[in-house]
């Protein structure tokens, strides 16, 4: 059986501590550095497009999953300024099939380059503009595609089921 200690309340860890596993609930506030050996663990932080609005992407939130799961009329996810966002990334997963089209929008007049691949025909087209467009009816549960920025472009790379799935508007 594990050997374990229970703290009713403030624990100062400041003279350090040496452990296989630390277990928290609750919350708590920490200040100060931490070092990390070994095996982590990371949760990927998340945001669903859904048909209430706009899902507006920030710098600082690079890395995250948009999960569409509808899209009203005039829906749109946006990107952050190019120039603002040299390095950053961003995924946009279909979890449901859409009855609205959904554009990608860029800021201002940032090109985006999307390269899109069709599994299903085994096809590929390249396109470029201001927005990338997610096709409703031509979409399917599970077609994706990666924004990665350079500073000057955001570049997509869309994986679907159908050829024409993700297009430069």
């Amino acid at each position: 059986m594990a050997d374990t200690t229970k703290f009713p309340g403030d624990v100062d860890l400041s003279g350090g501590v040496t452990t296989t596993t630390i277990t928290t609930t609750g919350t708590g506030t920490h200040s100060g550095e931490n070092t990390f050996t070994g095996q982590t663990g990371y949760i990927r932080k998340h945001v669903e497009h859904t048909s209430s609005g706009n899902t507006t992407l920030l710098a600082r939130k690079s890395g995250i999953l948009v999960i569409v799961k509808s899209n009203a009329a005039s829906g749109k996810i946006t990107l952050p300024a190019a120039a603002d966002s040299t390095g950053m990334w961003f995924d946009v997963v279909v979890h449901t099939a859409i009855a609205n089209n959904l554009v990608v929008e860029g800021a201002g007049s940032d090109n985006q380059i999307c390269i899109a691949t069709a599994v299903g025909d085994d096809s590929t087209a390249i396109s470029t503009g201001n927005d990338i467009t997610l096709l409703a009816g031509s979409d399917a549960v599970g077609d994706r595609a990666r924004w990665v920025c350079d500073g000057a472009n955001w570049h997509c790379t869309a994986l679907s089921t159908t050829a024409g799935t993700w297009a430069a508007a």
